[in-house]
């Protein structure tokens, strides 16, 4: 009997520094102690959900967090012998992991690549200092360019980037500069989203005390239209509301979201979605 496919989340709460507009479910404790810990509590939950894999094959796994990358790649990959053990893995599979620039180097990609992994997300946001600084990120321009190419340089052929718009006092032309710098990075998916100022966060404080500002809801409405049209041009199709491809390189796993099929999260804060 043919299984139904299943995409697998996996929760990795561990940043080198919260930035000023997250409030994910995530810290910066890199304690070796408590990472181990965790992943060993992960494990533990992988087997609890093991009953699942008996109906199912996996087409897609997403390791996301936090900075999964901001801890050893020797947890990543007794992460995936665990997955690989206990659940049937298409030989097919989408599997990515989220990474932010100054946290990964060839080595630690080469590791992720055999480890059984082909698909990497970096959290970019912006290639311009002044925002990079202002939102709290812990790597500047130099660092997207050289991890970039590290990635490449280990063997990923299907690199992702994460990009933000609506940050304060940045510009039109601030989001079409991105854009063309992203374009000379060898990149076939683009995922860009527009700030949104969550509760208990930096920003929320900074908002309230007047220490930043924000474009108005028609401006912020007119940068995404903007943004789609420039994309367009360059090759990258939307596909949702926030993903922008080349064709054939749309993300399994963020698919999964939208047409309701069925996933499987692991790790703090993460939920499922099976049998509707």
């Amino acid at each position: 009997m043919k299984k139904n496919k299943l995409g697998i989340y996996v929760h990795v709460p561990f940043c080198v520094r919260k930035c000023f507009y997250c409030d994910f479910c995530s810290g910066t404790d890199l304690n070796s102690d408590l990472v181990t810990d965790y992943f060993r509590a992960l494990r533990e939950e992988i087997i609890l959900n093991s009953h699942v894999a008996k109906d199912y094959v996996v087409d897609s796994i997403f390791i996301g967090g936090g900075t999964p990358s901001a801890v050893g790649s020797h947890h990543i990959q007794e992460l995936l012998t665990d997955l690989n053990k206990w659940f049937e893995i298409d030989g097919n599979c989408e599997s990515t992991i989220e990474v932010n620039p100054g946290t990964v180097d060839v080595q630690k990609a080469s590791t992720y690549i055999s480890s059984g992994l082909n698909r990497m997300s970096v959290g970019v946001q912006s290639l311009n200092e002044k925002h990079l600084k202002r939102i709290g990120r812990i790597h500047d321009t130099k660092d997207v360019v050289r991890t970039l190419s590290d990635i490449h340089q280990a063997g990923f052929l299907n690199v992702s980037v994460d990009l933000m718009f609506n940050l304060p006092e940045q510009s039109l032309e601030d989001v079409m500069t991105d854009i063309d710098l992203i374009e000379r990075l060898n990149v076939n998916h683009i995922s860009y989203y527009s700030l949104k100022v969550e509760e208990n966060t930096p920003f929320h404080a900074m908002l309230k005390n007047n220490q930043i500002q924000l474009a108005t809801d028609e401006q912020e409405r007119a940068i995404y239209h903007e943004i789609i049209e420039k994309l367009d041009n360059i090759g990258f199709k939307q596909y949702e509301i926030s993903n922008f491809a080349i064709p054939g390189y749309e993300s399994r796993h963020n698919m999964k979201y939208w047409s309701r099929d069925a996933y499987l999260g692991l790790g703090l804060s993460a939920h499922s979605f099976i049998d509707q």
